[in-house]
């Protein structure tokens, strides 16, 4: 899970995603574009996982891994009430424990992805889009271009 923000022009751009890590690519699986600046609340989280649990067929997550941002004892309460599907929250770990130390360092290329819409590949930021709808269409379809491949 990450979440990335910017502005074109005067429009503040928000995406909240949850993305698949393959070998060295990311895939996003589900998206909620943010009417603001700045970090995701708790609620906006639990709303978006709450949405990629209801996708039929989904396997169990095993590991999610976020940053900082991703804390909160309502957060944490509804991902331990939804154990069937996730296992572990990996945020940040003191311990030396090579396994976490490799699936967090993972992460990285959920920020390549996010890289390649905003300024790399597609340059989302030149398409100066900045309705949510169109933004949301634009990422639609990023999406669609990623899975294919």
């Amino acid at each position: 899970m990450n979440r990335t923000n910017g502005k074109l022009g005067k429009s503040d751009i928000n995406i909240l995603c949850v993305s698949v890590l393959g070998e060295q690519f990311c895939v996003p699986l589900i998206w909620k574009l943010l009417p603001k600046r700045g970090n995701s609340s708790q609620q906006e989280r639990i709303d978006l996982i709450s949405e990629l649990l209801l996708i039929p067929g989904l396997p169990d997550i095993k590991v999610m891994i976020g940053d900082r941002e991703f804390v909160g004892a309502t957060w944490f309460k509804y991902l331990k009430d939804n154990k069937s599907k996730m296992e572990n929250l990996i945020v940040a770990s003191f311990e030396k424990d090579t396994k976490v130390s490799k699936e967090y360092s993972d992460r990285w290329y959920i920020e390549v992805m996010f890289k390649n819409f905003k300024s790399n590949g597609f340059d989302m930021e030149s398409t100066h889009v900045t309705d949510l709808e169109s933004l949301r269409n634009c990422f639609d379809y990023l999406h669609w271009v990623i899975s294919v491949q």
